[in-house]
């Protein structure tokens, strides 16, 4: 059915179905005319259905994110030996380890605080504009 519509679509631009690329394949598919582009009715009834062309950014919760600095093989093997100093009467072994595993979490998280602060800028001076025909202007 799809190829029927497209090959009685192209046949109205004055194109043969094999003559017509990508770009016009795809502008047919979506019921968009290349010279007038969409009528200001047919966008504000396609915003209303599909919603504005954003992909919503969930943000990670901060305290989740720096408790996933004590989770991997690394920090659970000095996890398990401040358990283990500890057993053994070792306080003070125990509390270096913890300081530690501490300041390690710490410097990570913000680091990578930073990173992510630096693609987010990245991200707002790289937007995309776009122009798009409505109603023929």
């Amino acid at each position: 059915m799809s190829v029927v519509l497209l090959n009685a679509v192209s046949w109205r631009r004055g194109k043969a179905a094999s003559q017509m690329n990508e770009h016009d394949r795809t502008l047919d598919m979506m019921g968009i005319d290349a010279v007038n582009g969409l009528s200001i009715d047919e966008a504000k009834k396609r915003l209303a259905e599909y919603g504005y062309n954003e992909v919503p950014e969930k943000k990670p919760n901060p305290i989740l994110k720096f408790a996933t600095k004590f989770w991997g093989l690394t920090s659970w093997m000095l996890e398990f030996t401040v358990i283990l100093e500890w057993i053994l009467g070792k306080y003070l072994e125990a509390y270096v380890i913890v300081i530690l595993l501490l300041f390690n979490a710490v410097v990570s998280f913000i680091q990578e605080k930073k990173a992510s602060s630096a693609v987010d800028l990245l991200r707002q001076k790289l937007a995309v504009k776009t122009r798009v025909k409505r109603g023929g202007t």
